[in-house]
C-alpha cells in the first residue's frame, strides 16, 4: 500500500544541483529538494543527496541521516557541521570542504533528510499538522520518502542501505527501522536494510534523566545537595505540593549552574548560536534556496522548531528488543561529556536490555595523524556494539570528526574497533 501511494507521486527530475554559490569544485554530485509523501496534506520532506566521491557511486552503500531536536535540521546540522562534504564559510556567504566527509573517506552515498514536517524546509499545508508530530508519523513518513526516493534514483535499490544520526533520533531511527522490516516482510521491492547507529541517543527518560544529572554531578557541575535532592524530590509519579515546589527549585539552581557550561559539550566554551550561525544566514540566501530546488521561496529556514510531542514513545527498550529478532548490525556510540543525552544515560539503558557480553570493556585505540591514541571504551554485546568517544560532547563527529569518521568506518565494515594497546605499542617502536 505505501508503494502504491509514493508512486503515484510525480517525481521531479531536475534536482540535480548546479550553481551552488561558493561551492568549491568537487567530484561526486548532490541533488536537492522537496518530494512529496502525502498529497492529501501537502506534506513535502526536504533532502539533499551527496553521492560517493567515487567512480563506482551507485555501486556503494547508501545511508540516511537523521539528527534530532525533534524539529531540528539534518541539513543544518549533519551536512553542514558534522559529516557531509562542505562546510560554510565564517561569513555565511560561500563553502569550503569538509576534510572528514564521510561520502569521501567512508566511499558511501548520504541522504540527509529533514524530519518531521516543517522542520528546515520540509512542509505540511494541513493546519492540523502544524506544530504537532508522533514518533510513528515520522517513521511513515521517513518510509514513503525512501520508497520515493530509490523510485526516482532506481541504481540505488539494490545497494546496502543503513540509518545513522543521533540525539532524538533516538526515537526517530530505532522506528523507522521497525516501519522498514514491515514493509520488507510484504515483499514488494524489499529495502536491503543493514543496520543503524545512533550517537548519544535519547531513548529511555527512565535511564536518561538520572544519568544525565549523575553526568553533571560527576563533572562538578552541580553540588551533592542538589544531585541528592533531586533524585529525592523530582521524577517522582505521585509527588506531594511540597515535594514538588522542592523539585522545581532544585530544577531552577541546576538550570543556573548549566548556563555557566555547555551541556552539550561540560568542556567546550559556551557560544550564542544566533550570534554566529553562518550556516542560518547561508541557507537563507535566496540564491542557495534557488539552487536547492527549495519549493514557494523564499522560506524562512530555522535550525529547529519547537514541537508538541502527542505521542512521544515512553521508552524505545521494546523497540530494539523486536529489532534485535532480525539480524541486525546496530551500534550505539557516544560522547562522554556530553550532559544532554549522557554516556551514563546510554551504560543504563544498556544493561537494562540484560544483552549477553561478547568482547568485554576495554579501550579502543584511533591511529590519529601521526601518532595512535585511546579513542574511547567499547563493549560488544551479542545484538548490539557500544563505544564511548573520549571528550566528545554532544555532536560527536563536530567535536571528535577523526574518531567519529574511524568509528563509523569499523560500522560499514562491521569490524570490531581495534584495542588501544595494539595501536598504542606502535608509539613505542
Amino acid at each position: 500500500m505505501l508503494l502504491d501511494i509514493a508512486l503515484a507521486f510525480a517525481a521531479d527530475p531536475q534536482h540535480l544541483v548546479q550553481d551552488l554559490p561558493g561551492q568549491p569544485a568537487v567530484g561526486f554530485r548532490h541533488y536537492a529538494g522537496q518530494i512529496q509523501i502525502n498529497a492529501t496534506a501537502d506534506r513535502s520532506l526536504f533532502y539533499w543527496f551527496y553521492e560517493a566521491d567515487h567512480p563506482n557511486a551507485s555501486s556503494l552503500p547508501l545511508v540516511l541521516w537523521l539528527n534530532g531536536g525533534p524539529g531540528c535540521s539534518s541539513i543544518g546540522a549533519g551536512a553542514l557541521e558534522e559529516i557531509g562534504p562542505f562546510r560554510v564559510n565564517a561569513t555565511g556567504t560561500g563553502l569550503f570542504l569538509n576534510p572528514y566527509s564521510w561520502n569521501k573517506d567512508l566511499a558511501a552515498n548520504f541522504i540527509f533528510l529533514e524530519v518531521p514536517y516543517n522542520t528546515g524546509f520540509s512542509f505540511t499545508n494541513l493546519l492540523s499538522d502544524d506544530g504537532f508530530w508522533t514518533d510513528n508519523q515520522t517513521a511513515v513518513d521517513s518510509l514513503l520518502f525512501l520508497i520515493e526516493f530509490l523510485s526516482k534514483f532506481s541504481e540505488y535499490k539494490q545497494n546496502e542501505f543503513y540509518i545513522a544520526g543521533e540525539s532524538f533520533a533516538g526515537h526517530f531511527i530505532p522506528t523507522l527501522a521497525s516501519k522498514i522490516i514491515g514493509h520488507n516482510q510484504q515483499g514488494d521491492n524489499p529495502i536491503k536494510f543493514k543496520g543503524f547507529a545512533i550517537g548519544n541517543p535519547s531513548t529511555d527518560d527512565l535511564y536518561d534523566v538520572p544519568g544525565n544529572r549523575e553526568t553533571l554531578f560527576a563533572h562538578a557541575v552541580i553540588s551533592e545537595e542538589l544531585y541528592e535532592g533531586e533524585k529525592l524530590y523530582c521524577n517522582k509519579p505521585n509527588a506531594t505540593e511540597e515535594e514538588s515546589m522542592k523539585c522545581s527549585n532544585i530544577s531552577l539552581q541546576i538550570f543556573i549552574l548549566q548556563l555557566q557550561v555547555s551541556p552539550y559539550n561540560l568542556y567546550s566554551v559556551p557560544t550564542c548560536n544566533p550570534c554566529l550561525d553562518a550556516v542560518t544566514n547561508y541557507l537563507n540566501l535566496p540564491e542557495v534556496q534557488a539552487a536547492l530546488h527549495v519549493q514557494t521561496r523564499p522560506v524562512r529556514w530555522t535550525r529547529c522548531k519547537s514541537y508538541l510531542p502527542i505521542d512521544k514513545q515512553r521508552s524505545m527498550l521494546p523497540v530494539y528488543r523486536d529489532l534485535f529478532e532480525h539480524n541486525l548490525r546496530i551500534w550505539i556510540y557516544s560522547g562522554d561529556v556530553d550532559s544532554v543525552v549522557s554516556t551514563l544515560s546510554t551504560r543504563r539503558w544498556l544493561k537494562a536490555l540484560n544483552l549477553s557480553v561478547v568482547t568485554s570493556w576495554y579501550g579502543w585505540g584511533y591511529p590519529g595523524e601521526g601518532i595512535a591514541y585511546l579513542g574511547g571504551r567499547a563493549e560488544v554485546y551479542d545484538s548490539l556494539t557500544f563505544a564511548s568517544v573520549r571528550g566528545a560532547g554532544h555532536q560527536v563527529p563536530r567535536d571528535k570528526p577523526g574518531e567519529a569518521l574511524f568509528l563509523f568506518k569499523h560500522f560499514i565494515a562491521g569490524t570490531q574497533l581495534p584495542p588501544a594497546n595494539d595501536l598504542l605499542l606502535v608509539n613505542r617502536l
